[in-house]
């Protein structure tokens, strides 16, 4: 296991479309809304065939007109309903957080905002997902740490980071 001997320090803010990646990933796959558009169109087709009855539907499509109509404008609300929640946590992820700032060091990640100062050592880590441009450290299933590449100051500690936390977490908990 590659470990980091040195602190490496990092700060930055996010953007917004770095935010909305890291919302993205931080979601499990199956939450994700074209799965849940595809079980609405298969309830709507149930519909069809308890209501109006496949046999009917085929001779005259339009007998059900109503049923497609309203599984149609679920699968185009639900991507603008996601879009807006996206947007509301943007918000107040600037009001929270801002200008984030620490290090990484051999005994775990020091995390400093305008209002907290966090040390989690790394036992307290459940998992990694290492990404191209992107590493999360989880605490619990569902919240992590965030770290963009453009956070830290050179890509050696980039890289240094990165290969440490799969190496880290390789087979027990990473992504």
């Amino acid at each position: 296991m590659e470990e980091i001997d040195s602190r490496i320090p990092f700060s930055g803010s996010l953007t917004k479309q770095q935010f909305l990646y890291v919302q993205r990933n931080l979601l499990p796959g199956w939450l994700n809304y074209w799965p849940i558009a595809a079980v609405i169109l298969g309830l709507t087709a149930f519909n069809i065939s308890v209501g109006t009855g496949w046999s009917t539907f085929v001779r005259n499509p339009l007998a059900a007109w109503d049923d497609v109509l309203a599984a149609a404008i679920i699968v185009v609300i639900i991507p603008l309903v996601f879009r807006r929640a996206w947007g509301k946590a943007w918000k107040q992820n600037l009001e929270l957080h801002g200008d984030i700032a620490g290090e990484v060091h051999s005994g775990g990640v020091t995390w400093k905002t305008a209002v907290t100062t966090s040390n989690f050592p790394w036992d307290k880590f459940v998992k990694a997902k290492v990404l191209p441009d992107l590493i999360l450290l989880f605490y619990t299933p569902r919240c992590a740490y965030y770290f963009p590449r453009s956070f830290f100051a050179s890509e050696d500690n980039w890289q240094t980071f990165s290969r440490a936390m799969a190496s880290r977490f390789k087979g027990s908990g990473s992504v």
